[in-house]
């Protein structure tokens, strides 16, 4: 199926591998992982999508449920996938609010707190699939990130793999009764074809050329 020229299930279950990670869709079977690891991890959830929640694993395995049926009558699709390593989830990438005329969307990368010591190959392979299933195989043209302004080394990670700084939205967010700003940062694959980084160190990462 296809969403005026986006593919709707990129992929399928199979996924996208790298050196050490493999990147596919979430499925019902996930949920235990996903509940423990990102709805019971408040320190993650809150550089993620701090809004989101569930009360336990049942909650969480309806939730992804749930979301495959949107897909399936959404004219603007949301996709979840998972990083995994050894069947362990490692991490989430969300892209969501997509434009299907335009082919812009909003990207989430996130590697949970236990395997991010620092600026780690894992975490420049998470971002180098991510983009790799967005621009290779959903097609899209422009992608933009939300980063919250404490978060350096999300900021540090993206920029590293190819993005570029758009602006500021201060005071954006309200999280836990604090209001905190909010970067704006974005890509297109010319500008991953033409970063020294990217170039350097996809094959390194990704055990392939994607860009």
């Amino acid at each position: 199926m296809t969403f005026s020229g986006i593919a709707s299930q990129p992929l399928g279950l199979v996924g996208l591998e790298g050196t050490s990670l493999v990147l596919r869709r979430l499925i019902e079977t996930d949920a235990d992982q996903l509940f423990h690891n990102y709805f019971n991890g408040s320190d993650f959830r809150s550089k993620y999508r701090p809004h989101d929640s569930s009360p336990n694993v049942e909650t969480t395995r309806l939730i992804l449920k749930e979301h495959h049926s949107m897909m399936a009558n959404s004219g603007s699709p949301t996709f979840e996938y998972g990083y995994f390593h050894n069947d362990r989830m490692c991490g989430l990438l969300t892209i969501s609010d997509i434009d299907t005329y335009a082919l812009n969307a909003q990207i989430l990368f996130g590697v949970f707190p236990k395997h991010n010591t620092g600026l780690r190959p894992s975490v420049g392979e998470a971002i180098l699939l991510g983009l790799d299933l967005a621009f290779n195989h959903i097609k899209l043209h422009r992608l933009y990130a939300h980063v919250f302004r404490d978060n350096k080394l999300a900021r540090h990670s993206i920029l590293h793999c190819g993005f570029k700084h758009e602006g500021l939205m201060r005071e954006h967010a309200l999280i836990e009764g604090k209001y905190k700003d909010i970067d704006i940062y974005a890509c297109l694959k010319s500008d991953l074809q033409s970063n020294k980084n990217v170039l350097r160190y996809q094959k390194q990462l990704l055990g392939y050329k994607a860009f």
